[in-house]
């Protein structure tokens, strides 16, 4: 645990793990916890999400698109900040969400921080059969497809919706 002062007052920093599911927690909260693990948490509607870290599965399924877009990046290091594996992305004050892998677009957010900045290519990788009501909304498939996309708005906002079933 650590403390830190704001505002006059003196906070400590959470120590969560799988057992604080649930548990409702302020973004400020979120972002200073320490956390237990191999676990990946998310905040979702305010409260913490635990998740299992990705499987061999999910690796993958996901690893022609990370290995491409790597190679994207290391040879277009003009066009794209980054690519992001497991990046952390605020999409609203209530949620605080994990995506597989976040791309980031050279231009003028290029100054912006993560979690705020907005990702410009979110790839999300859902499990048929990991489905968590609270985390995502997707109905079963047989293979994978494309299930998930991202918008950004003009007051830049992030959506997420579902990417690829598998």
């Amino acid at each position: 645990m650590f403390r830190w002062q704001r505002d006059g007052m003196v906070k400590t920093a959470l120590n969560l793990g799988p057992n604080d599911a649930g548990v409702q927690l302020s973004a400020e909260e979120f972002a200073a916890a320490g956390y237990e693990p191999p676990f990946i948490y998310e905040r979702v509607k305010g409260r913490l999400v635990v998740m299992s870290p990705a499987g061999p599965e999910h690796r993958y399924v996901s690893r022609p698109f990370r290995r491409q877009l790597g190679m994207y990046w290391g040879t277009n290091p003009d066009f794209i900040d980054d690519v992001d594996v497991e990046g952390w992305v605020s999409t609203s004050e209530d949620d605080d969400r994990i995506p597989d892998v976040c791309v980031y677009i050279a231009g003028d957010s290029s100054q912006e921080r993560v979690p705020r900045r907005v990702p410009d290519l979110v790839f999300e990788f859902v499990s048929a059969n990991r489905i968590d009501p609270i985390r995502n909304a997707t109905t079963s498939t047989s293979g994978p497809s494309i299930t998930r996309s991202v918008s950004r708005n003009t007051s830049s906002s992030i959506a997420l919706s579902k990417l690829f079933s598998y």
